[in-house]
């Protein structure tokens, strides 16, 4: 009997999940995908989709450091068996600053001994993350499972839920293709932006 992991956050639960098997080998061969190689100019013209268009962010010092670091660590963990790929809310575990982000303590307890790797960057979107597979980011790795929370960001900057969807689509493609093996559990959005709850 498999046991279930424990929770990625109090607030992540609230989210659909949706279990996306491993594809067959003919089956991931004949999924498309806009080549990485391929020119942004070019991909955003084919596409008009800046969601599915892999897009860096090396200028923001920090998200540098923080991919070269992620690089590190993806050398010195090959037999890393969790990845938790997405944003802010993934990337908080890192955070030790008690009383009220004070995350890594729950990172320690449940996910150290599972052979985790946190892949979560502050205000990524789906354009980002695909850019981060295209850069090494799961190179080299066998991971049984990889827990997906990404999209949030895109419709913080207009993108357009179709938009945010085919963006979620490219980056499980991407994965299913580079991790054939690996289980995919996605995580559904969390609700932002609630109309206001004020009685007049």
């Amino acid at each position: 009997m498999k046991r279930s992991l424990p929770h990625l956050h109090t607030a992540a639960l609230l989210g659909a999940l949706a279990i996306h098997p491993a594809p067959s080998g003919a089956q991931a061969a004949a999924r498309t995908k806009i080549s990485p190689d391929a020119a942004p100019a070019a991909q955003a013209s084919a596409t008009q989709d800046p969601a599915i268009v892999p897009t860096g962010r090396l200028a923001e010092g920090w998200w540098a450091a923080r991919h070269k670091h992620i690089l590190a660590q993806v050398a010195a963990q090959p037999d890393a068996q969790l990845l938790l790929i997405g944003d802010s809310i993934t990337n908080n575990y890192d955070k030790a600053d008690p009383p009220n982000q004070n995350f890594q303590p729950i990172w320690d307890a449940y996910y150290v001994p599972r052979k985790a790797l946190n892949l979560g960057f502050s205000g990524d979107t789906t354009a980002n993350v695909l850019w981060r597979l295209d850069h090494g980011e799961v190179a080299g790795l066998h991971p049984k499972l990889v827990i997906l929370l990404i999209g949030t960001n895109n419709t913080a900057l207009g993108q357009t839920a179709r938009q945010t969807e085919e963006g979620i689509d490219a980056v499980i493609k991407d994965l299913e293709r580079r991790l054939p093996q690996t289980k995919i559990l996605l995580m559904g959005l969390l609700p932002t932006a609630l109309p206001s709850r004020e009685v007049n």
